[in-house]
C-alpha cells in the first residue's frame, strides 16, 4: 500500500519524555555518591569499601539506563484524529486515543520540574481510560491543544 493511500495517521505535534526530567535524580545520585565516597574515606572495613563501589557502580548506569530508554521509546503524538501514546517495549501498548472520547486533560508537576518548564499531562476518557504522560516540557501548552482538539471533535 502507497503511503499516500495509506489510512495512518497523519502526524501534527510529536512530543516525548524529556531528558531535563532525570536532573532531580543525576543531582540526588551526585550527593549519594559524594557521600558514600566521603564515607569510604572513613571505613577502613573492606566490606564496607566493596559497598560503596557496588552502589555506584549499579546506581549509575541503571539511572542512566531509565533516563535514555524514556528519552528514545517515550513518544506522545498528536495527529489529526487521535492522541498516541508509546511507551516503548516494557510497557503494554496503549490504544489510541480519539479526540471525541477525551473528557478531561489535566496538567501538573512538583515545584522542581516547574521551574524546569517540565511536568504531566493526564488525559481521560469517556470510557473511563486514564493515560498520563510523565515529563513533557510546556506541559500546559500541550494540554491546551488536546483540549482545543477535543472541542473541536465534539
Amino acid at each position: 500500500m502507497n503511503r499516500i493511500d495509506s489510512p495512518a495517521y497523519r502526524d501534527e505535534q510529536w512530543r516525548g519524555y524529556d531528558l531535563r526530567a532525570t536532573i532531580p535524580w543525576l543531582v540526588l545520585a551526585g550527593l549519594l555518591t559524594a557521600g558514600l565516597v566521603a564515607g569510604r574515606v572513613f571505613f577502613s572495613d573492606l566490606t564496607d569499601a566493596i559497598l560503596t563501589v557496588v552502589l555506584v557502580l549499579v546506581l549509575w548506569p541503571a539511572l542512566l539506563f531509565v533516563g535514555c530508554y524514556r528519552a528514545i521509546t517515550y513518544t506522545y503524538r498528536i495527529t489529526d484524529r487521535a492522541l498516541l501514546v508509546d511507551r516503548g517495549f516494557l510497557h503494554r501498548p496503549v490504544p489510541p486515543i480519539q479526540y471525541r472520547e477525551i473528557a478531561v486533560v489535566d496538567h501538573g508537576g512538583n515545584w522542581i520540574y516547574s521551574r524546569l518548564n517540565i511536568g504531566w499531562v493526564r488525559v481521560s476518557t469517556t470510557d473511563g481510560r486514564s493515560v498520563r504522560m510523565p515529563s513533557l516540557r510546556d506541559p500546559a501548552a500541550f494540554a491546551q491543544l488536546l483540549r482545543d482538539r477535543a472541542k473541536a471533535a465534539a
